[in-house]
Order: structure tokens, then C-alpha cells, then sequence
């Protein structure tokens, strides 16, 4: 019975070593160049495609970030901003206004856009709000206009103003806007912190008003993601207290409360983005993905060491564009998932062996 033992017990070294191996590398960079040397400032998904949109009016598709299309619009014009719906895909900019394409990017028209005190409507940011209305953010700073639109042709510029100074993203009930370090004064802020504000949409009567929290030096990377806000905090920094980084969890904003705060990051995140399970933080040159389930950190170093890339991701695969047409893509290692098939048939056969063994050995005691 000792070879059989020892061929189990080497099974299950080798199963163990080689699921702790995967979860330490999360993902597997694959680089590629696009087909347009520009800066790429962001990307979206529609389904199962990846949009992304930059400079000059460019704009590239891909379905798994190895072939890429160029769906460009006519205008060279710059775009900071891009979502989607079931019909249609829109990007826009405050010079370049905003575009919508109803055939996949075949073809794109220029929205009318409403005209304001100074001319139109300058778009900085567009998200869709789960009542299914597309909210526009204006490029100011303090004061910031909005607008909405229940088809993304037809816009409506509201009364209310809300104080756009960092990132923002949509929520189910609103839409939260970040500010981070030292911020202009339309911005409450302490000389050492930020502000998260969550501003709740009522879809008759617009915004009904914001609920601010401020956090000892709040950074701009945030998210909503699987019904939690996702927050990145600086620490430290004053007195010979060495500056450390974190990402932290609110479970609400009413009332305000940061639930879990996890970390050291290896450096202040420029951008995170949503992943099925978990999240992606940017750095240049790294990334950190935060796998929730197992509510733990893992670095790695991507390719392009000057680079911070922009990230989406769908069920299975990760993309990440960045500055000078450059681009990165990965597939969703099976590990990174609770257990994946072969894992689970590998463990079910590790029992069945151990089972044989004590059974084996019951009845070797019998004989004797």
C-alpha cells in the first residue's frame, strides 16, 4: 500500500501546487499593436465586442482583442467617453459632441445638441442609468451641466448642476462623482481628503440631492461593481508616515460607512475597472487584480513599462488600451474561478483514492 500512498500524496502536491501557481498569475498578456497609432482614452463593451475610442476620431472594435476593426468617425476629433445600449453605440467629447451608431460602427451621425449659455452642450462624460435613460455630464468643473435623453438622439439640458472634479460612474439610483487631493472650492473638501459624492436620480423631478463622504486622501479610481461602491484611498503621507495605497468597499452611502478596506496597493491606481470576479486597478506599467472571492490581492507586471492601460473585460476575456496604439489582452485563467471542471474531476478522484485506500486497509486489518 505505500506506493499506492505515495502516488496519491504526490497527486494531490501536484493539484495544490499548481492551482496556487494560477491564482498567482491571474492572467496571461498578450500584446498587440492597433491598427492606428493614436492615444486611446478609453474603452467600453456592447455584448461581446470591445469599443475603444481616442484621438482623432478614432475608434477600434474587437471581439477577443486579437483582430481589430477600424470604425473610425469622419471627423478627427478628440473622445473621452463612450457606453452603449441594446440599439446603439455612442462616444462623444466636449469638442467632438457626441455620435451614435445604430449598425455596430458601420456608420455614425453627430447629435444635435442643445445650446447653453456658451454655445452647445460639451459633453465629458456619458453613462446609461438604470432606468434606461443616457445621462451626460458637461466639461465643467464646478456648476457642471446635465443632460439626458431617452433615445440618445433627443437631449434635454436639466436645471440642476452637479460638481463634476474626478471620476464619476453610474449606480442603479444615481450617479457618483469622485474628487480627489486638493480640489477647486466648488468642492468641500479639507485641505488633506476628497469627496465621494453620490447624487440620487429621481427620474421626474432629476437629481434629489447628494450625500458626500470624505475620506483622508480619497483617490479618483472608482467603481460600481456586484451592488458595492469600490473606492481607492491614500494613507499616510505626513510626519515620516510612509504614503500607502488601498481599495475599500461601501456596501451603502446611506448610511456612510467603509466596510472593508484591503491592501497595500503596490502604487495609486489611475483607473479600475469592473471584472466578473473581481476588479482590475491600473498602474503604469502594473496592474493589481482583486479577486473577491478569494478577497485577496494579486500584482503583475503587463507589458509597456510606461504605460497605464484602460481596461474592460466580458466573461472571458480582458482588454487594456493605452497610449501610442498600444494594447494588451488576456484570457480568464480556469483558476481564477472557485474550481474549474478539471479541477473539480481531479479532487473527485483524489477522494475516490482515499476512500480505496482506507477501504484497503480495513480490509488488510480483517485477513490478518
Amino acid at each position: 500500500m505505500s506506493g499506492l500512498r505515495f502516488i496519491i500524496h504526490l497527486f494531490l502536491f501536484v493539484f495544490l501546487l499548481s492551482t496556487h501557481a494560477a491564482l498567482a498569475q491571474p492572467f496571461s498578456w498578450n500584446t498587440i499593436d492597433l491598427p492606428r497609432d493614436v492615444d486611446i482614452n478609453g474603452i467600453f463593451t456592447a455584448g461581446s465586442a470591445f469599443i475603444a475610442f481616442g484621438d482623432d476620431g478614432v475608434i477600434l472594435t474587437t471581439q477577443t482583442g486579437t483582430q481589430w476593426r477600424d470604425i473610425s468617425l469622419p471627423e478627427e476629433v478628440e473622445l473621452f467617453t463612450g457606453v452603449s445600449t441594446d440599439e446603439h453605440w455612442f462616444v462623444a467629447g466636449p469638442d467632438a459632441g457626441i455620435w451614435v451608431s445604430s449598425d455596430l460602427g458601420a456608420n455614425w451621425a453627430k447629435v444635435l445638441l442643445p445650446e447653453i449659455e456658451n454655445g452647445p452642450f460639451r459633453p465629458f462624460g456619458i453613462y446609461l442609468l438604470a432606468n434606461g435613460q443616457l445621462l451626460a455630464l458637461g466639461d465643467e468643473i464646478c456648476s457642471t451641466r446635465v443632460a439626458v435623453s431617452e433615445d440618445g438622439v433627443n437631449w434635454a439640458v436639466l436645471s440642476a448642476q452637479l460638481n463634476r472634479a474626478g471620476a464619476s460612474f453610474p449606480h442603479p439610483d444615481g450617479i457618483v462623482l469622485t474628487q480627489s487631493g486638493l480640489g477647486p472650492p466648488c468642492v468641500v473638501t479639507p485641505i488633506i481628503g476628497g469627496v465621494l459624492e453620490f447624487n440620487r436620480w429621481n427620474a421626474e423631478t432629476g437629481f434629489a440631492g447628494p450625500i458626500g463622504i470624505t475620506l483622508s486622501y480619497f483617490g479618483a479610481a472608482a467603481a460600481w461593481h456586484l451592488n458595492r461602491f469600490w473606492v481607492t484611498q491614500r494613507t499616510g503621507g505626513l510626519l515620516g508616515i510612509p504614503l500607502e495605497f488601498w481599495v475599500g468597499e461601501f456596501s451603502s452611502l446611506d448610511p456612510v460607512t467603509m466596510d472593508e478596506r484591503i491592501g497595500p496597493l503596490i502604487a495609486e491606481p489611475t483607473s479600475m475597472a469592473p471584472y466578473p470576479n473581481g476588479l482590475i486597478l491600473s498602474h503604469i506599467g502594473q496592474v493589481t487584480f482583486l479577486d473577491l472571492q478569494a478577497n485577496q490581492l494579486i500584482e503583475q507586471t503587463v507589458p509597456g513599462a510606461d504605460i497605464a492601460y484602460r481596461f474592460a473585460a466580458n466573461e472571458g476575456v480582458v482588454v487594456g488600451v493605452g497610449n501610442g496604439g498600444r494594447a494588451i489582452w488576456a484570457v480568464n485563467n480556469a483558476a481564477t474561478q472557485p474550481i474549474d471542471a478539471l479541477s473539480l474531476g481531479g479532487l473527485l478522484l483524489l477522494v475516490l483514492l482515499l476512500l480505496a485506500t482506507g477501504q484497503a486497509q480495513v480490509l488488510s486489518k480483517r485477513i490478518v
